[in-house]
């Protein structure tokens, strides 16, 4: 999906040049690379901010939704 979003739809007629790999884009930009985010990474970091807060912040709104949604018997480690 983010092959065919920057550099053209697969199934076109469009013959599109691909200058670099992703592993090359993937790269730091202080290593030559432009600096897109692993996102299975990013989202593991996402994912365990959000369940800091869920431990830390037991009467915000957006926990007791999350938790009457997907947890409601349990904790989130649960």
């Amino acid at each position: 999906m983010l092959d065919s979003f920057w550099w053209g739809a697969a199934g076109s007629n469009n013959k599109c040049i691909r200058w670099l790999s992703w592993d090359k884009l993937s790269l730091r930009k202080e290593d030559g690379g432009l600096g897109f985010r692993n996102l299975y990474v990013y989202n593991l970091a996402l994912l365990g901010k959000l369940g800091c807060k869920f431990m830390n912040n037991d009467d915000a709104l957006v926990t007791r939704i999350f938790k009457s949604k997907y947890f409601p018997g349990g904790t989130f480690w649960t």
